[in-house]
């Protein structure tokens, strides 16, 4: 387990893009130990402000990050 000032590697991949949202996986490794402290997934959702409404990934986004061939 990390504890208070241990140092630590944190990775994240893409690996998913969807019209709406993208899921991004991490994992939590010590940065010393090398053992995997934490692992999971994020998924997000790109919204309009206005409405609260889910919004189709802008194209510059996906240009921006390479999310697309």
């Amino acid at each position: 387990p990390l504890k208070l000032k241990d140092e630590m590697v944190v990775r994240t991949r893409i690996t998913e893009v969807r019209k709406y949202d993208v899921t991004v996986e991490f994992e939590i490794v010590h940065a010393t130990t090398k053992k995997l402290c934490s692992n999971g997934s994020f998924q997000y959702t790109f919204i309009q402000l206005s409405d609260g409404r889910a919004k189709e990934i802008p194209e510059w986004v996906l240009q921006k990050y390479s999310l697309h061939d």
